[in-house]
C-alpha cells in the first residue's frame, strides 16, 4: 500500500528538529492541515513550520492521493499499523532526514488513528488529538451516518470512480455554500470507509486504548463542537471535555485545551489560531 505525504519546512533541518505528522479526519484529506483559504490564519503547516518544526502532512489510507484499500478492513487500528511504519522510517532516516523526535497530530477520525499509533510501545514522542473524545452519543453517530451516502450514488463521484463498495461521501446539500470555507470544503471533500464508521463508537467507548498511551498528550476540542458535546451543547461544561483526563492512565502528562470560536473542524474556524498557538507553546514547553 502506497501512502502520499508532503513534508514541509521553512528552516534548515538539524538533529534537534522535531517532525509533526499530521492526519485529518473523515471526509477530509491533507488539505485540512494546509487549508488554502486564508492560509495565514488557517494553515497549521504554515504556523508550525514558521515556528521551526517540520510537518509531514499525510493522506491516511483511503484518502487523498494515498491508495484506497478494502474499506471493510481498514479500521483505525489497521491504519495505525501503517502510521507506525511511517514513524519508524522517519526515525531511521529511510525518509530523508533522520528525526529523533516525532509528534503525531490527528483531528477527528485522524485523532482515533493517532490514539492507536501511540499506544505503548510506539515510535512517537507525543500526541495531539483534536475533535475527538470518548463516549460518542447515539444521536451524534446518527448525524454522521445520515450525512453520508455511498460514493457510487454520488452524482460527481459515482460514475467511473472504480472504488470498492464500502466507501461513503457526504451528501450534496441543495443549499449554496454559506461561506468560502464551505465552498472549499465541498471542493476538497473526501471519502470515508465502512470500517471506520463501524469503529467510531466502539473505539470512543474503549478507554483501554488511551490508557495504553504513555507519551505526553494534548487534547483539544472546539468549544462549539456539537459532534461531541451533545450533553450540554457547550464543551466548556460538557463531560466529554471535562472528563477526558480520566480516560488516560494515572501519571500520564495530559493537557486539555478548549478552543474558543471553534467547532468540530477547528482549523477552518475563526479560533484556529488559538489552537495553533497552544500547540506550538505546548510542544516548546516540553522541549520539542
Amino acid at each position: 500500500m502506497e501512502l502520499f505525504a508532503e513534508m514541509s519546512t521553512q528552516h534548515e533541518i538539524d538533529e534537534d528538529t522535531t517532525l509533526i505528522l499530521l492526519m485529518a479526519g473523515g471526509s477530509n484529506n491533507s488539505s485540512y492541515w494546509d487549508w488554502p483559504l486564508d492560509p495565514e490564519r488557517h494553515s497549521f503547516v504554515r504556523h508550525a513550520t514558521n515556528a521551526g518544526f517540520v510537518t509531514l502532512n499525510l493522506d491516511r489510507p483511503g484518502y487523498g492521493k494515498s491508495d484506497r484499500p478494502d474499506p471493510a478492513r481498514m479500521d483505525f487500528r489497521a491504519q495505525a499499523d501503517a502510521v507506525r511504519q511511517v514513524m519508524a522510517q522517519l526515525k531511521s532516516g529511510a525518509i530523508g532526514h533522520r528525526f529523533k523526535r516525532v509528534v503525531v497530530n490527528g483531528n477527528s477520525m485522524g485523532g482515533m488513528v493517532a490514539w492507536h499509533s501511540v499506544v505503548h510501545p510506539t515510535p512517537a514522542d507525543a500526541v495531539i488529538v483534536s475533535g475527538v473524545g470518548h463516549g460518542l452519543s447515539g444521536m451524534a453517530m446518527d448525524m454522521v451516518l445520515n450525512a453520508l451516502q455511498p460514493v457510487e450514488e454520488h452524482p460527481s463521484f459515482g460514475l467511473g470512480c472504480g472504488l470498492l463498495p464500502g466507501y461513503f461521501i457526504r451528501r450534496l446539500s441543495p443549499a449554496l455554500p454559506a461561506s468560502g470555507h464551505d465552498l472549499y470544503t465541498l471542493l476538497f471533500q473526501d471519502t470515508v470507509m465502512l470500517a471506520e464508521l463501524q469503529a467510531i463508537k466502539p473505539d470512543s467507548e474503549n478507554v483501554e486504548i488511551t490508557k495504553g498511551i504513555h507519551v505526553p498528550v494534548l487534547f483539544a476540542l472546539g468549544r462549539h463542537d456539537l459532534r461531541w458535546c451533545t450533553t450540554t451543547g457547550d464543551c466548556a461544561t460538557d463531560p466529554v471535555f471535562l472528563d477526558e483526563p480520566q480516560k488516560y492512565r494515572q501519571g500520564t502528562d495530559v493537557t486539555t485545551f478548549l478552543v474558543p470560536e471553534a467547532g468540530h473542524l477547528i482549523n477552518k474556524d475563526p479560533g484556529a489560531h488559538f489552537f495553533f498557538e497552544k500547540t506550538i507553546a505546548w510542544l516548546q514547553e516540553r522541549g520539542f
